[in-house]
């Protein structure tokens, strides 16, 4: 009968310790936040690096930083543009040169699923440069346009979330103030070297973009 009895109480204490450490393990994985788009700015990976090709006035490069604020479903993006385009001669000699550059920075609300809206503030330098051989009696040139100052931003998108993520969004952006430094008359008549720098001068106000992102998260 002790016998019965002893092996009874073992299995009973034995059936209630897997039971707690059944409990144990469930209550730590209900308090770990799941790695799912639904609760992305919740994620332990507070801190994202990523790039991807961007179009704005011209086609170029984005590199961005994220930050999750966790357990409120926001985040702070931080972003660099560059972008350049080149016009050139029958000879294949550099004509008129176009670059822009953009560093913002925008708070973000993160939505279900991944998909956000968010505003903020950037800088953005555009500089259009014009080489010209001589011209009759007219000298070789090289002359620099460039036009900068801030804007305001909002933006709409969508962000996977998975320690590597993808990431596509538009921001559509207006001017704030400016300064610039532009003549078009200073450019030689000659073949198309006018018209060319008014169209990519043109191209050149556009600081709406257009991002195709792919980054990974970093372990804290």
């Amino acid at each position: 009968m002790r016998a019965i009895l002893l092996t009874s109480l073992t299995l009973a204490l034995g059936f209630t310790s897997q039971r707690l450490c059944a409990e144990d393990k469930a209550a730590e994985a209900a308090a770990a936040p799941a790695k799912t788009p639904d609760n992305f700015a919740t994620s332990p990976d507070q801190h994202g690096l990523g790039f991807g090709p961007i179009i704005m006035g011209t086609e170029g490069l984005a590199i961005y930083y994220d930050y999750n604020l966790h357990g409120m479903n926001k985040q702070l993006h931080l972003q660099l543009d560059a972008g350049h385009e080149v016009r050139r001669n029958l000879l294949g000699d550099p004509i008129v040169k176009l670059t822009q550059t953009n560093i913002s920075i925008t708070a973000r609300h993160v939505f279900t699923r991944g998909w956000y809206l968010g505003a903020g503030l950037g800088r953005y330098n555009t500089t259009l440069q014009v080489s010209q051989d001589a011209e009759g009696s007219k000298p070789a040139q090289e002359l620099e346009f460039y036009k900068m100052g801030a804007l305001g931003l909002v933006e709409a998108g969508w962000q996977g979330n998975d320690f590597y993520y993808f990431h596509i969004g538009v921001r559509p952006a207006l001017i704030i103030y400016y300064t610039e430094v532009y003549n078009v008359n200073r450019v030689y008549d000659v073949s198309n070297h006018r018209a060319t720098t008014e169209e990519l001068w043109e191209d050149g106000q556009n600081y709406s973009s257009l991002i195709l992102g792919f980054g990974w998260y970093l372990e804290p």
